[in-house]
């Protein structure tokens, strides 16, 4: 079996290591964010869900 010259290997580690950094942020950074949602007040918690509400009409009301 031919070896496969140091660099290469190099390449193709650091390669699967962005790709699995690139999968791992999206779902840490949602487990962070329900975590902090958990954490508020009823009050906070009712008044950000308004906001995301909102958020579907924002680019017609502002960039028309």
């Amino acid at each position: 079996m031919a070896r496969i010259p140091v660099k290469v290997e190099e390449e193709r580690l650091r390669g699967r290591a962005v790709g699995l950094f690139k999968k791992l942020l999206p779902l840490g950074l949602a487990a962070v964010l329900t975590l902090q949602f958990a954490r508020m007040d009823e009050s906070r918690k009712r008044f950000l869900l308004h906001m995301l509400r909102q958020v579907p009409y924002l680019p017609g009301r502002y960039f028309a």
